[in-house]
């Protein structure tokens, strides 16, 4: 259940809440099959804010905070925990692209993103926990475009400073195989539009 409230003609306001039941698929450690082993629920609220904000600054700004929750099976038994693998319970993210006035050809963006807790492994403790979280993470993008035409073909270069901060963090699948993020990395394009 949602509201959506148009603050300008050109951005607007969402606020919902929601309880998804489904299926959780995983290894039962009493057999070693992969099954259904039980339900997963997620019950929480979400918000963004999209669109023009000000005048040449574009912003997406949204997240979602929720309590993930298994139950089944697996987890009575006290096999696996009450939590999901790789399954924050809060996300946030704040994407912004700003057009200087002086030149709407150029254009300013930067991303943040947030990723609470969360757990990378199903096996319970001697309290029926999790035994394994990763921590919470942010990361920080900025970058810049400059549009302009050879002859008739209109092109855009395009700046990007990802993970700026070279933050370090582990990224986790839902059958709990662990990546590391990508570090800070410099990427310049050229693209054009035919």
């Amino acid at each position: 259940m949602g509201l959506r409230y148009a603050l300008s003609p050109n951005a607007a306001l969402v606020v919902a809440g929601f309880d998804i039941n489904k299926p959780y698929a995983g290894l039962r450690r009493d057999t070693n099959v992969y099954d259904l082993i039980g339900t997963v629920r997620h019950r929480g609220i979400e918000a963004s804010l999209t669109g023009e904000v000000a005048e040449g600054l574009t912003a997406v700004i949204g997240g979602y905070a929720m309590d993930p929750k298994l139950s089944g099976i697996e987890v009575r038994a006290g096999r696996i925990g009450q939590r999901p693998v790789s399954v924050p319970g809060t996300r946030l993210t704040f994407s912004a692209n700003y057009r200087l006035p002086f030149d709407p050809n150029i254009a300013l963006d930067g991303r943040v993103e947030y990723a609470g807790r969360q757990a990378a492994h199903a096996t319970a403790n001697a309290e029926g926990r999790n035994d394994l979280f990763l921590p919470d993470v942010m990361t920080l993008d900025i970058g810049g475009r400059y549009r302009f035409k050879a002859g008739k073909l209109p092109l855009a270069l395009r700046f990007q400073v990802q993970n700026i901060f070279n933050e370090y963090s582990w990224q986790v699948s839902s059958a709990e195989a662990l990546s590391y993020s990508e570090p800070r990395r410099f990427r310049l394009s050229l693209t054009a539009d035919y």
